[in-house]
Formats: C-alpha cells, structure tokens, sequence
C-alpha cells in the first residue's frame, strides 16, 4: 500500500563534484590526472525545523501558550542559530491573541522547561538545540 500523501514537488536533485586529493596515473602515457569524486544527492529547499525526541517528550507538558509559542519559534528560527529574537508584537499578531499577556506567559513557561532561556540583549533568548534545531548541528560549533 502506498501513502495517500503526494511527495513534495520541492525535492531535487543536486550534483556535486570534489577533488578526491588523489592523482591518478595511466600506465601507458605515464599523464597524471587529479581524481574527482561525482555524487548526486536528493535535497529539499523547503523551510523546516528538526523536533528531537527531547521534545517530544516535553511538550505534553507545556501549557497552551507555551505550545503556540512553539509555532512562533518555528516560524522564527534561523537556520544554524543557537538562539533567536522574540518580537512580542509580532507574536500576538501571528498566534491571535490580543494582547502579550499570553506571549510571556508562553515565554516563561518555554523557560521553565528549558525549551529557551534568556540572552543578555532583551527579546532574544537562546535555544535548547537538544530539543530543536534548524540546519545540521554536528556542523554547528
């Protein structure tokens, strides 16, 4: 049985060619030619967020603000950041709230179950990259 779901029209194939660092020899003309390494991998464009099993864990624990402002995190992290600003404003626009109340109710309950924690500037605050990430964290120093 197949998936219902269609697969992303975004995933595409990207080519890659890199010295291997060798030099090959032929035996008959004695030339030297710098070895190449050809590979192709599928990739996709698409914005997106990497959940670990850290959070999966947790976020039945979240309160109902902590949880939508995990959808602002999301939409707000950048890729290969460890940390990220919070516009409150923005926040209650994008969760339809209206006001901040619940924004930093969410905020302090993000803290509280170190999902976030804040940073010396006001409004940013440090992700828990062992909860969520965006990009490759075994590159990220």
């Amino acid at each position: 049985m197949f998936s219902p779901f269609p697969v992303p029209d975004s995933i595409k194939e990207k080519r890659y060619v890199t010295d291997a660092g060798r030099v090959a020899v032929s035996k008959s003309t004695g030339e030297a030619n710098d070895i190449l390494i050809r590979r192709m991998i599928m990739v996709d464009p698409s914005v997106f967020v990497k959940v670990y099993g850290e959070f999966n864990k947790l976020f039945s624990e979240l309160n109902m603000p902590g949880i939508r402002m995990m959808h602002y995190l999301f939409n707000n992290i950048q890729q290969g950041q460890d940390y990220l600003y919070i516009d409150v404003k923005e926040a209650v626009a994008l969760l339809k709230y209206k006001d901040e109340s619940n924004v930093y109710r969410g905020i302090k309950d993000l803290i509280s179950h170190n999902v976030i924690a804040r940073k010396d500037r006001d409004s940013e605050y440090w992700i828990n990259t062992m909860m969520f990430f965006n990009g490759r964290r075994r590159e990220f120093k």
